[in-house]
């Protein structure tokens, strides 16, 4: 028996929410878009902010982008209440000898957030479910056409889904911003600047077609996949241990070396190359600034500190 052992530093803080999803359009809505929005959350709201002098460097377009992110949760906050009240007032006119609907395959859900907007969302999941079953209440008992319930049926789905992809854009966009200190993508910057009025500066990236939207799938699309898993990979990044010093580092341009000016530099190249003022011997202070920081997040690994957002991210 060990006396006092070591614990693993992999737990992380989560709240959870049991669902019960009978409706269509609610286990449409939850199968493809709550595993990604909560990736994209935790992306901006939680990866980013531990990245040390990058998260410092960033921290004004950090708080845009989480801002924008709350106002697009408001935004569907607003129409799914919107679309509430329309409901209510029609189910006024329901018959009492019309017995409630009844789901032939019900699922509970435990519905496993990592931040405080993730909750909102799962909140808002759940609303979206009342109305969905509302709706069907409402065309049983004959208070609203086969065309009303259609369309106001589309109109939920379509509407949290546009929200999924914008919020998972701007994570991403921002995450890829403090990991490799470049220029905006075009799609990125001009989200950024459509909903908070000021983004950064756009560069000659193409913009990359995505497709267009499936909206008959039952699941994640393979598009969707593909997405979510760009997000997680993307969390997953900044935990890697950084290479030994003297290693070549391809196409991986160091901090001070990023070409926002279009100038490449020798340091830009080569991040680990030495400089009149450092040499092989002497280790640079930014170098030892990052050692001593990443053996700080995970002071009980020596040899290749992962750090304490590793540890996160391996609870999830």
């Amino acid at each position: 028996m060990i006396l006092n052992p070591t614990l693993s530093n992999r737990s992380l803080a989560v709240m959870q929410q049991a669902l019960c999803l009978a409706s269509h359009v609610g286990i449409k809505t939850y199968n493809r878009t709550f595993r990604r929005m909560d990736a994209a959350l935790y992306l901006a709201q939680v990866v980013v902010r531990v990245q040390g002098q990058a998260s410092r460097d960033y921290e004004p377009e950090i708080n845009q982008v989480n801002e924008a992110i709350s106002a697009e949760l408001k935004r569907l906050e607003d129409f799914l209440r919107t679309q509430d009240h329309w409901l209510k007032k029609q189910l006024k006119q329901k018959s009492s000898d019309v017995k409630p609907v009844q789901y032939t395959d019900a699922s509970t859900v435990e519905l496993t957030v990592r931040t405080h907007k993730g909750r909102h969302y799962a909140q808002l999941l759940s609303q979206l479910e009342d109305i969905a079953q509302a709706l069907d209440q409402a065309w049983y008992e004959g208070v609203i056409s086969d065309v009303e319930q259609l369309q106001k049926t589309n109109a939920i789905w379509r509407a949290s889904h546009r929200t999924c992809q914008i919020i998972e854009r701007l994570a991403r966009g921002l995450a890829a911003r403090v990991r490799e200190d470049r220029s905006p993508s075009i799609p990125y910057a001009e989200m950024l600047k459509k909903r908070t009025g000021a983004g950064p500066l756009l560069d000659a990236e193409p913009v990359i077609s995505e497709g267009a939207q499936q909206d008959g799938a039952f699941e994640m699309t393979a598009q969707e996949v593909s997405a979510l898993e760009a997000s997680e990979q993307l969390a997953q990044s900044f935990t890697e241990p950084e290479p030994p010093v003297g290693d070549a580092v391809p196409d991986a341009p160091g901090r001070e070396g990023n070409t926002k000016g279009g100038i490449p530099t020798e340091i830009a190249d080569n991040p680990v190359a030495e400089t009149p003022a450092q040499s092989s011997d002497t280790p640079s202070p930014l170098a030892e600034a990052t050692q001593a920081t990443t053996q700080a997040l995970d002071p009980g690994s020596e040899d290749q500190p992962r750090g304490r957002l590793r540890s996160m991210l391996g609870g999830s």
